[in-house]
């Protein structure tokens, strides 16, 4: 291997550090603000526009062939979200298990009215 000799190097990194303290922008914010200002379309081109492109990347849904199919296909797709999304990550003991909940007094509501309010044992979330 060839190393480079020291004044080689030393002449690399002094261009690298000449050049990068005078690059600068090519031009200002004061020069850029009116030209940026003006609308280039009106929004509503741009949203029929991207409605368009979006719609064209869209599969399309194919229409359930009876009403059995859709009911399993429901449940199929409710089982999904509640399983994979919603319950994602947690313990299966925690989803499984029936609701455990706690009185914890009256909750003073807006014109007079009364909430009562229920903690869920085992938690922090409030369910009223």
């Amino acid at each position: 291997m060839k190393f480079l000799s020291i004044r080689k190097l030393s002449t690399v990194v002094a261009m690298t550090l000449l050049g990068t303290v005078l690059a600068d922008a090519q031009s200002d914010p004061e020069q850029l603000t009116p030209i940026l200002a003006q609308p280039m379309q009106p929004p509503e081109v741009t949203a029929y526009q991207l409605r368009q492109y979006l719609m064209g990347r869209v599969a399309p849904l194919a229409p359930p062939a009876d009403a059995q199919h859709w009911t399993t296909e429901a449940k199929r797709i409710r089982h999904h979200l509640v399983e994979d999304v919603v319950c994602h990550g947690w313990p299966a003991e925690w989803v499984k298990s029936p609701p455990k909940f706690e009185e914890a007094g009256v909750i003073a509501g807006q014109d007079g009215e009364f909430v009562r309010d229920r903690v869920a044992i085992g938690g922090d979330a409030h369910v009223v």
